[in-house]
């Protein structure tokens, strides 16, 4: 399958004569691509060919335009909280004192609030709904009789996604990429934002397999196929959000790769991004989970350059802060 993504130079994104866009264009997994200038209505023509979003064309070329060079605006931080007694760190886990900890979190205005209930950490198993839902409820029955703050349910169970429709969550996040066709029912009969992840396996299986021939382009592969399925499906392209999965079946080297061309994932869609405290940043400083605030935030700041719109974090006001003055330094 024919890939299209912007190409990178040291200006940002090349520009040819009048508005086009250097894209790079190749086969994903084969390796090798070629570089072209490229229109609106020549994006256009490519993705009809690709048979993909029909329909959508021109919204989605129109997307990858306006998306186009670095971006300085802000993103969403959504604030990550763990209803898990074995997520990868503890800082983020809902303990015994479930208003104590939630608050904690709700004073430090997050744009979004993310819940889950069952560890997606390399080697972890799986477990039955019936006990995500148990472990989630309280959290988001809380959350949502304190706050306005949009809620996102991490799961990848139909069921999980079903149960907690009552609390009126907005977004629908999903590590296994919608994989599940009931996922993407929900979604379209309730009209919720969709977090499409990429993973390779399942996060028991996922780091035995972390090769790739060409990460970004494998990538943006899938998020063509899964996303022409949601489309199709009833999905609207407004509602998707692509997280290419950091630390999901991605040795340290694809990782730094993914952030470093992170403007790649710029396809006509909003984009997310969870780089907060994970293992690549221990192997890059040595670190222990609990000190990689550092290197979070230094990932924060190149991904706002690289005008990611959401970033995952556990630490919403320390990265706030980074971004914050960050954003004053290029403004003055």
């Amino acid at each position: 399958m024919n890939v299209l993504f912007p190409a990178r130079y040291s200006s940002g994104f090349a520009r040819g004569e009048g508005e086009k866009i250097l894209f790079e264009i190749g086969v994903a997994g084969e390796g090798g691509t070629t570089t072209s200038p490229l229109g609106r209505s020549d994006v256009k023509v490519f993705l009809e060919e690709m048979g993909i979003l029909a329909g959508y064309e021109g919204e989605i070329a129109d997307h990858i335009f306006a998306g186009a060079g670095p971006g300085h605006s802000a993103p969403s931080l959504m604030a990550v909280v763990n209803a898990t007694p074995d997520s990868f760190f503890p800082g983020s886990r809902i303990g015994s004192n479930l208003t104590r900890d939630v608050d904690l979190i709700l004073d430090q205005r997050p744009d979004i609030i993310d819940v889950g209930g069952e560890s997606t950490r390399p080697g972890s198993t799986r477990i039955a709904p019936e006990e995500e839902i148990r472990r989630i409820k309280p959290v988001v029955e809380y959350i949502s009789e304190s706050s306005s703050i949009p809620i996102s349910i991490d799961t990848r169970n139909p069921e999980t996604a079903e149960r907690m429709l009552a609390y009126r969550y907005a977004f629908l996040n999903d590590v296994s990429g919608f994989s599940d066709h009931g996922m993407t029912r929900i979604a379209v009969e309730h009209d919720l934002e969709c977090v499409v992840m990429h993973m390779r396996g399942m996060p028991d299986t996922m780091q035995k397999d972390t090769e790739y021939v060409d990460v970004i382009s494998e990538i943006i592969e899938f998020f063509f196929r899964r996303v022409s399925e949601m489309v199709e499906a009833g999905v609207k392209p407004g509602r998707i959000i692509l997280d290419p999965g950091i630390g999901f079946g991605k040795n340290y080297d694809g990782n730094l790769k993914i952030i470093r061309n992170a403007h790649c994932f710029n396809l006509g869609f909003r984009t997310l991004f969870g780089t907060s405290r994970k293992s690549f940043l221990g192997t890059a400083t040595g670190s222990i989970v609990d000190n990689r605030l550092g290197g979070t935030i230094a990932t924060s700041v190149y991904l706002m350059k690289e005008g990611i719109d959401i970033l995952r974090v556990h630490d919403v006001s320390a990265n706030r802060d980074a971004l914050r003055v960050y954003s004053e330094i290029i403004s003055h």
